[in-house]
């Protein structure tokens, strides 16, 4: 694993902000940041949740990120969670992640912006362009 995690709290907005840095080479990093977000909303109360992954690269294979999102899905991980992810555009392991989570009806979306995604976690609204 080379990647960190660091965290803050908006507590005016009630939001877990993550930011994800460098390489995610497994799908046990992958487990380990999700379980990691899990516990720390839990800990603040927390429901809505920013991932930013822009600084970040997801090296798994599209079996692997098949089976990371079932196990999310199968073993309830993100209960009540909504995780809004800000990516690049053309980060694709991520765009792959939200397909998934999209199939599988988990409540992650990717957005390239905090602003946007801050709008959906707080008022479950979205600019389409």
């Amino acid at each position: 694993m080379s990647f960190t995690l660091n965290y803050t709290l908006d507590a005016a907005n009630r939001i877990l902000i993550c930011e994800v840095q460098g390489q995610v080479t497994t799908p046990c990093s992958l487990v380990q940041i999700f379980k990691t977000t899990v516990k720390m909303a839990g800990k603040h109360q927390i429901k809505n949740v920013v991932h930013d992954v822009t600084e970040s690269i997801i090296q798994c294979s599209n079996l692997e990120m098949g089976k990371f999102v079932m196990e999310v899905k199968e073993q309830g991980w993100i209960a009540d969670l909504k995780i809004a992810q800000i990516v690049e555009v053309n980060q694709g392991r991520h765009s792959m992640l939200h397909r998934l989570a999209n199939r599988f009806d988990l409540p992650i979306k990717n957005f390239t912006s905090r602003s946007e995604a801050m709008l959906w976690l707080l008022f479950n609204k979205q600019h389409l362009n």
